[in-house]
């Protein structure tokens, strides 16, 4: 390339000086120039130089010393939308837009600085105002601190944001690393007793969904690969079910079925023989539903749960309409959540000494060490029992 199109200076050790023309001043005629210290080798101030010159020639050019963090982040967002789901694109908008915008937006992008990062994070652990919903970002209203995981959730995601920018050579270094966030609290589980089960299963007899909760009970399945679950994926003769996908739903709130986050997440799960059951009788009360409603029930979504037509269930619905009320007949505490069932399923087998590798599997999780982390506190006997074989074996 021509001086007067860019050139690459040697400033120190490991420091050189990128320079480059942004056309002729439109008065004087006269070029005129930018420049940008890199630090690191001199090919990467090359490589830097040579993006820098197919922006300017391809429009796409934006002055790294006015650029401010809100702009970055708009074009960010729109070049990740490729790799993101869209239910993860849309919670990566809400949370920048909510917590990093306001507070961060109108910075330099090139000028951000660690304290900044670090000052935002205290201010965010340390505030009590929140969106008051996702749909109403820039509304405020008081519900508390944020919680660590939303705290962390904003950090994670600026920080990958500006780790493209370094990538993209508009940044020297990230300014979002070696922050101090605030210590991740364990999310509190509740599993219920077996009374406790089977209180709340007497009060559910007769819902048109009480199958579906028994599924959850029964396989220790999410709740969105049950919702997701077609009756293909049901062998009701040799009692399986096979977790193929999973219900999301998008900031717009339509429902979206994808694939399993892990490998592991996709499995068969055997079903209890009542359970298979239970399945029948479901189905069948489902298809006198569909004859009665003909083309207007919708027979090629083939799900296993859905709603009066056919289509996915909602569910918020589901839960305030069918599982608050049944917690509350059976005087069931108002904590219980509906994922709460899965850790029922997960803390019976686990207390009944069933092998964590067999519950890893049954569950989904990507590892053993997962399952192991999260219920070891529900096998109390499993420490007595290895002192036991210690004291047989090796001390007779």
């Amino acid at each position: 390339m021509s001086r007067r199109e860019g050139q690459v200076v040697k400033r120190g050790e490991g420091k050189f000086l990128i320079r480059w023309s942004v056309g002729a001043d439109s008065a004087t005629g006269k070029y005129r120039h930018k420049s940008r210290t890199i630090h690191g080798t001199k090919r990467e101030a090359e490589r830097a130089l040579r993006q820098i010159l197919r922006s300017r020639d391809t429009g796409e050019y934006v002055d790294p010393s006015k650029e401010t963090l809100a702009a970055y982040l708009e074009r960010w967002l729109m070049t990740v939308s490729m790799r993101l789901s869209p239910r993860t694109h849309a919670d990566y908008c809400w949370l920048l837009n909510a917590y990093v915008v306001p507070r961060l937006g109108d910075l330099v992008l090139e000028q951000i600085r660690r304290s900044d990062v670090q000052a935002f994070i205290n201010e965010l652990s340390a505030q009590r105002l929140r969106p008051a919903g996702r749909r109403k970002a820039k509304e405020q209203i008081t519900t508390g601190t944020l919680s660590p995981r939303t705290v962390r959730l904003a950090h994670a995601i600026l920080g990958s944001a500006l780790r493209d920018a370094v990538r993209d050579d508009l940044l020297h270094r990230n300014p979002a690393e070696l922050i101090s966030l605030p210590r991740q609290q364990r999310r509190e589980m509740y599993a219920l007793s077996v009374e406790q089960v089977a209180s709340l299963r007497s009060k559910l007899e007769g819902d048109p969904y009480a199958a579906f909760f028994d599924f959850l009970i029964g396989t220790g399945c999410r709740p969105g690969e049950a919702l997701a679950l077609r009756w293909a994926d049901l062998d009701l003769d040799s009692a399986n079910a096979t977790i193929r996908r999973s219900l999301s739903r998008g900031s717009d709130g339509k429902p979206t079925f994808k694939e399993p986050k892990t490998a592991g997440s996709r499995r068969a799960v055997p079903l209890p023989k009542s359970l298979a059951a239970a399945l029948r009788d479901h189905r069948r009360v489902q298809s006198e539903r569909a004859l009665k409603l003909g083309a207007a029930y919708d027979r090629a979504a083939d799900l296993a749960f859905a709603n009066a037509a056919g289509r996915p269930l909602e569910v918020r619905n589901l839960v305030n309409r069918h599982f608050k009320p049944a917690l509350e007949r059976a005087e069931l505490p108002k904590i219980v959540r509906l994922y709460d069932l899965r850790h029922t399923h997960a803390t019976m087998l686990a207390a009944a000494g069933v092998n964590p590798k067999v519950v890893a599997e049954r569950l989904g999780h990507s590892t053993t060490r997962q399952t192991l982390d999260t219920y070891s506190h529900v096998m109390p006997g499993m420490q007595e029992e290895a002192t036991r074989q210690i004291e047989k074996t090796l001390f007779g």
